[in-house]
């Protein structure tokens, strides 16, 4: 029987107790006492916790209370929204630039290595792109790719 006792960040765990050993005035001995220190963080736990950039905390920041109501009315809110949607676009360009080779955008999609940057921002300007890459996708990410690098050679390259 082994018996759990939750006691500010240790547990104590018990082992080996036995009917003979319980006796006078409900004490209990035991034979041994293995003690485990153990972290309790929200994480470990099982909750997920978001992970705020740090525009969204200056949003966050920004939009509580009175100085909330200040910000809404003078504009700062919706210049944080926009700093917002920016970050957004980069964390993605970034990640599909350690995602993908730019041999790829050179030989397989046809983008001449000047142009690949330029495409990276026109593609992080459709919507679903980013849901495909919040998805970890990459045959679907890399069919997508390919119908955008057709608009975006007949559009932007001459």
């Amino acid at each position: 029987m082994i018996r759990k006792i939750f006691l500010l960040n240790f547990i104590f765990v018990s082992t080996s107790i036995y009917a003979q050993e319980i006796s006078r005035n409900d004490t209990i001995f035991l034979e041994e006492v293995v003690i485990e220190k153990q972290n309790f963080e929200l994480e470990n736990l099982g909750y997920k916790l978001k992970k705020y950039t740090p525009a969204e905390r200056r949003l966050n920041a920004a939009s509580g209370g009175i100085v909330g109501f200040i910000n809404l009315l003078n504009g700062t809110l919706r210049n944080l929204k926009n700093e917002v949607k920016v970050e957004k676009k980069e964390l993605a360009i970034e990640k599909i630039e350690n995602q993908i080779d730019t041999s790829f955008f050179e030989k397989v999609l046809g983008i001449p290595a000047d142009y690949v940057k330029g495409f990276l921002f026109y593609i992080v300007e459709d919507k679903n792109i980013l849901d495909i890459l919040d998805k970890n996708d990459k045959e679907l990410f890399k069919f997508y790719l390919i119908n955008l690098s057709f608009e975006y050679k007949t559009c932007c390259i001459n």
